[in-house]
C-alpha cells in the first residue's frame, strides 16, 4: 500500500493486477463475468484474497470489478487512447456514445458500463496510472467526475487528432 496522489491509501494498480494474476484460477473466476456489480464482490472470497489484510472500501470494490478485464503495462497507452485505437482498427464500432454513457453515469453504474465495454476487447493492455483511473475509481464525486472527464478527453483527443484524418 502506498499514499497515492489523490490523498488515499490505495494500492498501486500494477500491484493489484500482479496480485490478481497470482490468484488461483478459481479465485480469478470468482472475480469474473458472473459478478453483476462492485458491491457483489464483498461476498466473494477471491475479493479478500486480492486485498489481503485490508478492510475493503468502495474504491477496492470498483478496482476489483475491473481488474480481470484490463492488464497494466508501463509502456501501455491511456484507456481513452486504447479505445479510440480499437475503433480505428475496426475492432469495435463507434464507441463515442458508450464513452459518453460511462461519463454521465452515476456510480456504481459507471463502472458497470466501463466493464461491459472492456469485455468487448481482447485482453486490453493500458497504463492504469497514466489513464487517471485512480480518480475514476474514487468514491469522492468530484474526483470521480475528474477521472471520467480525463477518459473522455483522452478518447476524443486520440480520435480526432490531426494525424488521423478526422
Amino acid at each position: 500500500m502506498n499514499q497515492n496522489e489523490y490523498g488515499g491509501s490505495n494500492p498501486d494498480f500494477s500491484e493489484v493486477r500482479k496480485r490478481y494474476e497470482k490468484l488461483s484460477r478459481g479465485d480469478q473466476a470468482q472475480l469474473g463475468k458472473r459478478i453483476g456489480s462492485p458491491e457483489d464482490l464483498t461476498m466473494v472470497p477471491g475479493f479478500y484474497k486480492l486485498f489481503p489484510g485490508t478492510t475493503p472500501s468502495e474504491w477496492h470494490c470498483r478496482v476489483a470489478f475491473i481488474v480481470p478485464f484490463i492488464r497494466h503495462s508501463e509502456a501501455g497507452t491511456t484507456l481513452g487512447e486504447y479505445i479510440s485505437a480499437q475503433e480505428r482498427l475496426k475492432k469495435a464500432g463507434n464507441l463515442e456514445r458508450r464513452i459518453l454513457q460511462i461519463a454521465r453515469a452515476i456510480p456504481p453504474q459507471d463502472i458497470v458500463y466501463l466493464r461491459r465495454l472492456l469485455m468487448q476487447f481482447d485482453d486490453p493492455v493500458i497504463n492504469w496510472n497514466k489513464s487517471g483511473l485512480a480518480q475514476f475509481f474514487s468514491a469522492d464525486e468530484e474526483k470521480n467526475n475528474n477521472g471520467k472527464k480525463k477518459l473522455v478527453e483522452q478518447y476524443f483527443i486520440a480520435r480526432h487528432s490531426a494525424g488521423k484524418g478526422e
